[in-house]
This record gives C-alpha cells, sequence and structure tokens, in this order.
C-alpha cells in the first residue's frame, strides 16, 4: 500500500513538474515540416505548399543570426494557405517561443510549489499509513 502510494505521488510530480518544451522537441517539429511528414500520404495539395513554404524557411534560415531572428523570420514571412503547414508551423513557432522564454509559462513556480505539496502530503500518507 506504501509502494502504491509513493508512486502516484511521483507520476503527479514529474508530470506537473514537467510542463516545460525542450529545444529537441522543437527541432524534431522542424524536422517533420523540412521532411514533408506532416502532410498525410497522398495529400498533393500539402505536400506542393511545402515546396515554398520550405524555401521561405530556409530564406529566414539564411538571414538569421540567431533562434529568435529565425522564429520571427518564420512567424512573420512563411505562411501558408494550406492548414496542414500553418498548424504546423503556428506548433514550431509555440514551441521555439516557449522553449526560449521561460515567463511565457503563466506561471513558472507554480512547478515548485506543486512539488512541495506532494512532498508535504507524501510526508502524511506516509505517518497515516
Amino acid at each position: 500500500m506504501k509502494l502504491l502510494a509513493f508512486l502516484i505521488v511521483i507520476v503527479l510530480v514529474t508530470v506537473n513538474a514537467d510542463n516545460s518544451l525542450s529545444p529537441m522537441q522543437c527541432l524534431g517539429l522542424l524536422l517533420k515540416i523540412k521532411t514533408g511528414q506532416i502532410c498525410q500520404e497522398g495529400d498533393k495539395d500539402c505536400t506542393d505548399a511545402l515546396i515554398p513554404f520550405n524555401q521561405c524557411m530556409e530564406n529566414c534560415d539564411q538571414q538569421s543570426t540567431e533562434t529568435t531572428q529565425y522564429v520571427y523570420c518564420v512567424e512573420n514571412n512563411c505562411k501558408s494557405t494550406n492548414p496542414t503547414i500553418q498548424r504546423a508551423t503556428n506548433d514550431f513557432v509555440f514551441c521555439a517561443n516557449s522553449a526560449q522564454d521561460p515567463s511565457s509559462h503563466p506561471n513558472p513556480s507554480s512547478s515548485q510549489s506543486l512539488i512541495v505539496l506532494y512532498s508535504i502530503l507524501l510526508s502524511l500518507l506516509f505517518i497515516i499509513i
């Protein structure tokens, strides 16, 4: 019983503490866009729209010296009328901005507060059991 309670608390703490996005997640999304993995198989409209879109992303890459410049360029210059491509672009921009700027999260200290709260609850649970 104690082990089960301990595992539940560990899972809750882990889930609540890991609410940030990593640069690797953003890189994975960018790779999916560049390789066309975001388009469904046989979606010719998506794959056709991806060619000029990827060219725009390449232009942003060549003009940018920092990641923030690249993300800004993609966000403002690389628009697509294809909803699949635009959705993936929006996800990438959100991911990149969140990974770079921890202050974009609603309350960065809430994770620490939850960890303390769950630690206290765990201690009380062990005392009761």
